[in-house]
């Protein structure tokens, strides 16, 4: 997600913007905006007809929301971040629970990455061997050739037992 510009930044943002406005730029829902702000997230400014007037401290703080959830942190995670200094008696418990939430969040994104690299190494792996069977002209069922580089490696690559024959020489493609 593309961080968003700040208002009155010369981007052309007025000083505030109505719901629709900053889902759009957040690339969310309206739905997404009042369900954070149900769960305390943010509380935006009203107008006098009690429109919200999101500010581009309110962009930055849903920004950062989103980006976390998008990488998998849970909301629970994110509200106890959100919530850590109000709800703290001085700085430096604020301090000591935020730094607890942040090693938390740590720890599962590392791990998240040490997922994504097992893919994409797997993945790698899986399209250097598909694409040695670019000019085969036999159907694709491991029992039509003998010698496919696929079938050889296909216990090798994990990926790969998701695109091979589930069922063995009777699978129709």
């Amino acid at each position: 997600m593309a961080r968003p510009q700040r208002a009155g930044s010369g981007d052309g943002l007025a000083k505030t913007l109505k719901i629709g406005e900053a889902a759009r730029i957040l690339k969310t829902t309206p739905r997404t905006l009042r369900f954070y702000e149900e769960l305390g997230l943010l509380a935006p400014a009203r107008s006098v007809g009690k429109t919200r007037c999101y500010t581009a401290s309110d962009l930055s703080r849903l920004h950062a929301a989103l980006s976390l959830t998008e990488l998998g942190i849970g909301l629970r995670a994110v509200i106890a971040l959100a919530h850590a200094r109000p709800r703290s008696r001085t700085g430096g418990a604020a301090s000591r629970k935020v730094d607890r939430l942040f090693a938390e969040m740590r720890r599962d994104i590392e791990a998240k990455k040490a997922q994504c690299e097992t893919i994409l190494h797997q993945i790698n792996a899986a399209e250097a061997l598909v694409r040695q069977c670019f000019g085969c002209q036999e159907p694709p069922r491991h029992d039509r050739c003998r010698a496919c580089p696929v079938a050889r490696h296909v216990d090798d690559v994990p990926l790969l037992q998701l695109v091979w024959d589930q069922n063995g020489p009777d699978m129709r493609p």
